[in-house]
């Protein structure tokens, strides 16, 4: 089941990796959901915390105490970000879904969504 599905993504257009990570498990528990929660929180508060770091480049998910890192980020910042989760109490393990871009790519990319030529919207009085 887990080759079909990474088989299956593997064909739709634009994908040009997947990590796999599939499980074929019975559903959490409510207990595993909210520790998977705080868990996350953790992570995003300690991303935020780190002053080397942009928290809002990393996308978090937690499922079963695994916390999944995900976002378009330099080489130094996967590792920075990897190894602060890693020491976070409840972490079973990090995967690393990283684009990983140069520093100067990094300045050049526009947040998703953001067409080239977008301008703030006007702030009303």
């Amino acid at each position: 089941d887990k080759a079909a599905v990474e088989q299956a993504i593997a064909r739709i257009d634009n994908v040009r990796s997947t990590v796999n990570e599939l499980g074929v498990m019975f559903s959490s528990s409510l207990t595993a959901r909210s520790n998977d929660v705080l868990v996350s929180t953790k992570v995003k508060a300690t991303l935020v915390d780190a002053g080397d770091l942009t928290a809002s480049a990393f996308k978090v998910v937690t499922e079963r105490g695994i916390v999944y890192l995900m976002g378009r980020v330099t080489d130094a910042e996967a590792a920075r970000a990897v190894d602060l989760t890693s020491r976070i109490p409840g972490v079973q393990k990090v995967v690393r879904v990283f684009e990983i871009v140069t520093p100067a790519e990094l300045t050049t990319l526009q947040p998703l969504g953001t067409p080239n030529n977008a301008k703030p919207a006007p702030v009303k009085p």
